[in-house]
């Protein structure tokens, strides 16, 4: 999604006539540095102006209904674009709600406008700061969060179109539902996106991959198997299947069967090294188990309530288990040092791939932290 579109915000003032033109004046300027900013990677500080421009906007678009909810979406997208960790506040979220209401107004409440502007507003409220929130304060976040989505379910029930694939794409990975929930909604992306894209299309199949995380090993298992043959030849569908057999190796390993899990490995690997990429996620650098056993809190440690980590090394073999694991460091000495090498011992990597190959990786580094919660 472009989080920054110029259309024609920059306005004289016969587009504005209600507006004072000292507004208008400043307005226009005020725009250019936001541009400017988005253009220089400087989000914060084009959020910043966004935000503080709000009510001049407002003065200025007094009568455009059209434009002043696309300078709400602008800003609110701006705040999203600051990364994962940038929570919204309230006069974020309250922009979000005016941006809705008036794509609503303009355009109708089944709209690809309005759809996006609810799932901009969903996103929004679900970057709120829970922390420190007491149970009413939670509560009422939930039932706004699903008041929004519900009510462009009801307004969106024979609409079909990418915008509201990408809405439910959004419902079926929230924090605010139930697994049941999230698997009903999780069907529902690639069922529009097929309509409108078509069944092989790449969009259509990355809904699809991300529905199968729903259910056993072996489900999941099955439904990644059938969807291999499926996929088509361009570039973003060819990485697709390449990721559909990372998944199938992973299951694969879960389920202890080595064999199969390595084929599925070598398949992906094949793939990445046909498209060039130099991110292989088969290689990657981050090197991280497929599955991780907890350790078991020693008696005494619990007991006395002590707390501590373990650091370990070791050579992950051809066939992605553990092998000689030593101790570099562990505190406090000695204590925690069985059962985090007992863990350890349980871990299970995808196999490093070279040259078409599995090989030992020497040297993984792994930390093993006992903390106390009461």
């Amino acid at each position: 999604m472009h989080l920054f579109k110029l259309i024609g915000l920059l306005f004289s003032s016969l587009s504005v006539s209600a507006a004072d033109l000292q507004d208008i004046e400043l307005f226009n300027e005020t725009y250019s540095q936001i541009v400017e900013l988005k253009k220089q990677a400087r989000i914060q500080e084009a959020a910043e102006l966004g935000l503080d421009s709000i009510g001049l906007a407002e003065r200025v678009y007094a009568a455009d209904t059209k434009n002043l909810a696309n300078f709400y979406s602008q800003v609110t997208n701006l705040n999203l674009a600051q990364g994962f960790y940038k929570t919204s506040s309230e006069s974020v979220v309250s922009i979000a709600k005016r941006s809705l209401a008036l794509n609503g107004q303009y355009y109708g409440s089944q709209s690809s406008e309005s759809i996006r502007a609810s799932t901009l507003l969903l996103k929004t409220i679900a970057r709120i700061d829970l922390r420190g929130k007491d149970l009413e304060d939670l509560d009422f976040i939930i039932r706004d969060y699903k008041s929004v989505a519900g009510r462009t379910i009801r307004d969106t029930k024979n609409i079909v179109s990418e915008e509201l694939a990408e809405f439910y794409l959004l419902l079926s990975t929230s924090q605010f539902y139930t697994p049941k929930t999230l698997k009903k909604y999780s069907s529902r992306p690639a069922e529009k996106y097929e309509k409108v894209l078509g069944k092989s299309h790449y969009k259509t199949m990355s809904a699809r991959l991300a529905a199968t995380r729903f259910g056993s090993n072996k489900s999941q298992l099955r439904d990644l198997i059938s969807l291999i043959p499926l996929f088509g030849a361009d570039e973003a569908s060819r990485r697709l299947k390449a990721a559909g057999h990372l998944k199938i190796s992973t299951l694969y390993l879960l389920l202890d069967k080595d064999e199969d899990s390595l084929l599925h490995n070598k398949l992906a690997f094949r793939i990445f090294q046909e498209l060039g990429d130099e991110m292989n996620p088969v290689n990657g650098s981050d090197y991280v188990p497929v599955l991780k056993a907890n350790p078991v809190y020693p008696r005494r440690a619990l007991a006395r309530k002590i707390e501590g980590y373990v650091i370990l090394e070791f050579t992950v073999s051809k066939s992605g288990s553990i092998k000689d694991p030593k101790i570099l460091e562990s505190q406090p000495a000695s204590i925690f040092d069985a059962s985090a090498l007992k863990a350890a011992l349980q871990y299970k990597y995808l196999p490093r791939i070279v040259n078409g190959e599995p090989i030992d990786v020497k040297g993984v580094k792994t930390r093993i932290t006992f903390e106390f919660f009461e």
